[in-house]
């Protein structure tokens, strides 16, 4: 198990670093993984510091998700409130997507898939299919694509190509006996149609339930904010759900946002800093007279109502410009001293990963650690050496990118 965690650092950069690299005993269950997360949390002493954890779509993690979120209550340190702790890995969910579109028209893969290697092999097979497609007046310049069986992308590319040369696929068949691999037209069809509705079957099961942690991230992306959210969930969704999500979404920001206005220190729009200031001058104005007690009573209310607070501030102002090359996280930087509890909210939100893409690379690594001839090393030894790794790999990349500042 490769556990790797995500922050930003004091200068505003998104770092990340595998912190445990361990053996798990059988059998892996939700709770053995989470006991083995939660004790390196705590050997590390940042079990109060996880407001997420990212995980793939195995129904094991579902139990480690809720068996990890129910310790954090206890510390009474989950500073999202339980509204976005589980986050699906969407590499993950994106590759399910794109099995099942493939599981239907499988058939028709291996006919395409076969019909490209029978050409590929033989220079002069090319040149007659080349010949062909001359004729039918098709585009040359695309070429015929081959897979790669571990690379589902590449599918989508070899089909794409060979959607180009239907019909010269068609033609080539007249002229070569041997050639035995021809999709039917309805071979065809259900690749163009039956593949995608499968796929969209599977997203929307995904997408049914919006996800939170990614919604609040693009409002708090300066150059979206709200406006993406209210432009595409009409066309995601019908007009009464998008307004359902929008509301919902607007509630969690505001959730999210209220909980960080309590924790921090000035608690400038606290309800109880407030009343503790009004408090004050009542002890100040002493018996001077209850009339003009609620004279100052009224006007410290009227200030109070119309003192707005950091996010509203934030979400009327306009969106910044959509430039190339926009750094989230530099604009928060410079806007820290303007957005002093916002830009804490924004620093965690969007240090949060989307897929697990970062630990599982750690297993690439452990195979150049671990090999045929160098494989009796201790669970120890090689958690040491993963992470250490990392770690120096990590910190030669901030290096490098600060002395190029």
């Amino acid at each position: 198990m490769s556990l790797t965690a995500h922050f930003v650092d004091s200068d505003w950069t998104l770092q990340k670093r595998i912190i445990n690299f361990c053996q798990l005993e059988p059998s892996h269950t939700g709770v053995v993984i989470s006991d083995a997360i939660i004790d390196c949390l705590i050997a590390w002493g940042i079990e109060d510091k996880v407001p997420t954890i990212t995980l793939d779509n195995a129904s094991a993690n579902d139990v480690t998700a809720k068996t990890i979120m129910n310790n954090f209550p206890v510390r009474d340190k989950l500073c999202f409130k339980r509204l976005t702790f589980h986050v699906r890995c969407c590499a993950y969910i994106l590759n399910l997507v794109v099995q099942d579109g493939i599981h239907v028209i499988q058939d028709v893969i291996e006919n395409i898939r076969c019909s490209v290697t029978y050409l590929k092999k033989s220079p002069s097979r090319m040149y007659k299919f080349g010949e062909i497609a001359r004729q039918l007046s098709v585009p040359t310049s695309k070429g015929l694509a081959l897979d790669v069986a571990t690379r589902w992308n590449s599918i989508y590319v070899m089909l794409e190509h060979a959607f180009v040369y239907q019909k010269v696929f068609e033609q080539y068949a007249t002229r070569d006996a041997n050639y035995k691999w021809l999709p039917s037209e309805d071979d065809w069809f259900k690749a163009a149609k039956d593949m995608a509705i499968e796929m969209r079957k599977k997203f929307d099961k995904y997408w049914k339930e919006c996800d939170m942690l990614l919604a609040v991230a693009v409002v708090l992306d300066p150059r979206y904010k709200m406006k993406l959210i209210n432009f595409c969930f009409p066309k995601i969704y019908c007009f009464a759900e998008a307004q359902i999500n929008m509301q919902r979404i607007h509630r969690v920001l505001y959730t999210i946002f209220e909980s960080y206005e309590l924790e921090n220190a000035s608690g400038e729009n606290n309800g109880m800093n407030d009343r503790s200031q009004l408090d004050k001058s009542d002890d100040l104005i002493g018996a001077k007279g209850s009339e003009y007690q609620a004279e100052i009573f009224l006007e410290s209310t009227n200030a109070v109502e119309h003192l707005k607070s950091e996010l509203e501030i934030y979400l009327e102002e306009q969106t910044t410009s959509l430039i190339d090359k926009f750094d989230a996280l530099e604009w928060w930087r410079l806007n820290m001293l303007k957005f002093p509890i916002l830009s804490k909210m924004a620093r965690d939100i969007l240090s949060v990963p989307i897929t697990t893409v970062a630990s599982e690379s750690a297993f690439s690594s452990d195979g150049r650690v671990l090999n045929d001839f160098r494989s009796s090393l201790s669970s120890e030894t090689v958690e040491a050496l993963i992470c250490e790794g990392n770690w120096i790999r990590e910190s030669s990349k901030k290096q490098i990118s600060s002395s190029r500042l």
